[in-house]
């Protein structure tokens, strides 16, 4: 498991929505690196999604026997270049604690009465729009939205009304200094964030 997290820097976060995406997102690209170093080095995404759930349910003999067999399988794929016991056995610890802050993240959320799809829905969608932060894609959906004759109303009352940020629930850690000119845009994405909260679950069914 990693060690305690230095205390965090104070840093002004706009609302509960924005706060708990932006951790949201944060321990998904954690988790999406660890798993990706690991799959370069011969565990694939199926053994290494299996062998996450076994060291969460303390299942520890099933756990010893997929790992020996994950090892040699990587070994003879990959040679000198494959996963190290050590190694997977680091990262394995990482993913069960990251997976757990999920956990309490989506707790959090529940807490306050947000909609879960949305919130997963917005951290998907963010996170795999770096550049705009998502903008492009929440306002197309709200685009076809409108195009269907869905009524959207009531967005800058959403971020009005949204509370201030709770105390997380995860270990405190320093944040870098922003850029200037960074939490302008973090206050566009949480506008963006609370459009897609209104809009999420119905463009959702359109698109599938």
């Amino acid at each position: 498991m990693s060690t305690q997290a230095a205390p965090v820097k104070e840093t002004a976060r706009k609302n509960t929505v924005e706060s708990i995406v932006t951790e949201l997102i944060d321990i998904n690209s954690e988790i999406f690196e660890l798993k990706e170093e690991l799959v370069a080095k011969g565990v694939p995404y199926t053994t290494l999604n299996a062998l996450v759930d076994l060291a969460r349910n303390e299942k520890e003999q099933d756990l010893f026997e997929l790992k020996k067999s994950a090892l040699s399988a990587a070994k003879s794929e990959y040679g000198v270049g494959a996963v190290t016991s050590e190694l997977l056995e680091n990262y394995l610890d990482k993913l069960v604690e990251l997976e757990e802050d999920l956990g309490q993240v989506r707790k959090l959320a529940r807490a306050n009465e947000l909609e879960p799809q949305a919130i997963n829905f917005l951290t998907q969608v963010i996170r795999q729009n770096p550049g705009d932060g998502g903008t492009r894609v929440v306002g197309k959906i709200v685009e076809y939205a409108r195009a269907c004759g869905i009524t959207v109303s009531g967005v800058q009352l959403v971020v009005d009304n949204t509370p201030a940020e709770p105390e997380s629930v995860l270990p405190k850690i320093e944040l870098p200094e922003p850029e200037k000119g960074g939490w302008k845009q973090w206050r566009q994405i949480a506008t963006d964030v609370a459009i897609g909260l209104l809009m999420t679950i119905i463009a959702l069914s359109l698109l599938t």
